[in-house]
């Protein structure tokens, strides 16, 4: 299990699974942006139907953190 995979794991069995309304748990419980940004990545390449749901949940979550 790779590093993506063990952070969906707090939502979902794997992400093909994830539903949209866990796409924020799982973005809002990393607290390293760069680490964030490589699960929302690894998110959108598998599963391009939440694109839009893991853009929304970045931009909230780094005007939260403060980070640009």
């Amino acid at each position: 299990m790779n590093d993506h995979e063990y952070a969906i794991k707090i939502a979902a069995d794997d992400v093909q699974s994830l539903r949209r309304v866990d796409v924020f748990r799982v973005l809002d419980s990393i607290q390293d942006q760069a680490r964030m940004d490589g699960v929302a990545a690894y998110i959108t390449d598998a599963r391009k139907d939440l694109v839009a749901e893991v853009a929304s949940c970045l931009g909230e979550i780094r005007q939260e953190r403060g980070w640009n």
